[in-house]
């Protein structure tokens, strides 16, 4: 018996070394890197997106833009960011190119990928964004997808106002909730909690 003991012994603790070894050092020797934050909008699926901790934001109140719209109508993207800059006093400038802008938006032509339509996420749009230093987002991406260019001019708004207000720091707000951060986008969706929010986060730029 106390063989035995002995054995299970040196068992256990060869096994826990060599799960040490796996989730720790071996990743550490090949330089793993981490994820880029990525984000998924969709009008029918519940939220995709969680909380950032601390909250996200631009720590410049000047984010430069660029535009590719596949000869679809920017109306729409103009009205959301002419309406955050009102609320926050952010100011969006047009970049000379997309390799130097803050922020690309693209306006495409096709639908969402499959994989995303499967998963009932991204129907209308896709938006992502890398942060440094826990809180401070540094560049962004919008991808507007060909299934909203049909749908109410209330609607298109509302998934531009959507968007934006993700790259600028704003997760999904209640499935319950009436506010245009609600997952499921519609043509009735508000944005006093919107704009109270995005205030907050950028009352330095006021």
């Amino acid at each position: 018996m106390p063989g035995m003991l002995t054995t299970l012994t040196r068992t256990l603790a060869l096994t826990l070394r060599l799960a040490f070894t796996m989730a720790v050092v071996l990743p550490l020797l090949a330089g793993t890197p981490a994820a880029a934050p990525t984000l998924a909008i969709t009008p029918t699926s519940t939220s995709a997106a969680q909380p950032q901790r601390p909250p996200a934001r631009w720590h410049g109140c000047t984010v430069t833009y660029r535009v590719t719209a596949h000869g679809h109508s920017q109306r729409h993207l103009k009205a959301a960011i002419r309406d955050v800059e009102t609320a926050t006093g952010l100011d969006f400038r047009r970049a000379a190119t997309a390799a130097t802008a803050d922020l690309r938006i693209e306006l495409s032509p096709q639908r969402a990928p499959r994989h995303l339509r499967r998963q009932g996420k991204g129907n209308y749009g896709l938006a992502q964004w890398r942060i440094a230093d826990k809180s401070k987002i540094t560049t962004a991406k919008i991808t507007i997808f060909r299934d909203v260019y049909g749908t109410p001019a209330a609607t298109q708004r509302n998934v531009y106002r959507h968007e934006v207000g993700h790259v600028l720091g704003l997760p999904h707000a209640s499935a319950r909730s009436r506010d245009v951060m609600n997952p499921r986008i519609s043509s009735t969706r508000t944005t006093t909690t919107y704009h109270r929010l995005l205030q907050s986060r950028y009352r330095h730029c006021r």
